[in-house]
């Protein structure tokens, strides 16, 4: 709920470790009151002046990577950063073309499952269906937080120039996340007595959610397990002092020293994307620019085959001296689909060719003409055959 002294919209929330932060009108993180001041300087307290998105990718990215370590995501932050789970059937996802698809279409919360097909279609990522719940997790994971956001560039270079080497508040959770620490790691906690002898060793497991297991208890952080482990073997309160992480050992390594060094590494390919873009997203860039390149010879190579169907098949002009010559009747309902199949937009081809098949399956007498003669199924085919080619 909301703490006291804290600006209006501010609520107070304790984490999985036990760590308070403060959760602004915007859903920016501040981990100190200081930080909230700052928050109430730099934006509350001031009408925010908002900018258009940028259309180039690197410039796009650097503030994606802002917004996402201002909600505390760090770990999406640095999977940006090395391009690692945004792809789909090995295409590399273009965040910025696809936010401003989606941003012309009303934001998230106004996209649908056939929105989300289409949007997927539209950047060439792939034919299949189910690769459109995919994107849209993949937008909720790296983008969501980017809606309603002001774009400003002094923001930018105002964050980038103030972020910290180290930022504490990370769980244990976000380290299994971000490779740091792995699910089924030993946590080791050696207890003490008055004389800082060893009194017995507590051993937890760790779980995917970050909680450590001793036995059939689950302790929800660091601090909770040192705290049992103390109380178990009455453990001296001269030795009782910290907060756990700087207690427990994973290998030859406190969990203290563990985050210490993720915070700082994630930190680090931060500060590079929100910096210097060109050069942290240049592989990224290339990637996205070869993937265009082979789309445009593709779709070349794709008209190329539309437009030459099988030589087989009756030429167009010999379509039309038989129609002349009265030697095909074709019926108005039937003339009327391979019309609509003719001049429609490939989801109306869908539609019309459903009716068209329905007609055959059922002996409508109107489909006489596709059996009797070759030409009207020619002119169904060759529809057929140019919409496989060019949707």
């Amino acid at each position: 709920g909301r703490a006291t002294g804290l600006p209006k919209g501010f609520k107070r929330k304790i984490d999985n470790s036990g760590n308070f932060h403060f959760i602004a009108p915007d859903g920016t993180i501040c981990e100190t009151r200081k930080e909230v001041k700052l928050w109430e300087e730099n934006q509350g307290g001031k009408k925010e002046e908002c900018f258009e998105p940028p259309e180039d990718t690197a410039k796009f990215l650097s503030f994606v990577v802002m917004y996402l370590r201002n909600h505390k995501l760090n770990v999406q932050a640095n999977e940006v950063v090395q391009q690692k789970g945004t792809q789909i059937g090995g295409k590399a996802v273009d965040f910025c073309v696809l936010f401003h698809k989606v941003r012309a279409r009303g934001g998230a919360s106004r996209m649908s499952r056939r929105i989300w097909i289409s949007v997927l279609q539209e950047m060439k990522l792939s034919e299949t269906s189910s690769d459109a719940n995919t994107l849209k997790k993949m937008y909720e994971r790296y983008l969501l937080c980017c809606e309603d956001k002001s774009w400003d560039v002094k923001e930018l270079d105002k964050i980038a120039e103030s972020t910290k080497a180290v930022s504490s508040v990370v769980s244990l959770a976000e380290l299994i996340e971000a490779g740091s620490l792995q699910v089924g790691d030993k946590l080791v906690y050696m207890t003490r007595d008055e004389d800082n002898k060893i009194v017995s060793t507590h051993v937890g497991t760790l779980l995917q959610d970050g909680q450590i297991l001793v036995g059939k208890k689950k302790h929800r952080n660091p601090t909770k397990f040192v705290k049992a482990a103390d109380e178990a073997d009455s453990t001296p309160p001269q030795f009782r002092k910290g907060d756990g992480w700087g207690k427990v050992m994973v290998g030859d390594k406190t969990l203290l020293q563990i985050k210490q060094a993720h915070n700082k590494n994630f930190t680090s390919h931060a500060i590079e994307g929100m910096k210097r873009p060109e050069k942290t997203f240049g592989t990224t860039l290339k990637l996205l620019q070869s993937q265009n390149e082979q789309d445009v010879v593709r779709v070349r190579e794709q008209e190329k085959v539309a437009n030459n169907p099988p030589p087989r098949w009756i030429p167009p002009e010999d379509d039309a001296d038989r129609l002349e010559r009265g030697e095909v009747a074709i019926s108005p309902e039937l003339e009327e689909l391979i019309a609509g199949l003719e001049t429609g937009t490939p989801e109306e081809l869908q539609v019309t060719m459903k009716k068209l098949l329905e007609g055959v399956k059922l002996k409508q007498p109107w489909t006489e003409a596709l059996s009797s003669s070759p030409v009207p199924l020619d002119r169904v085919a060759k529809c057929w055959w140019k919409w496989l080619f060019k949707r």
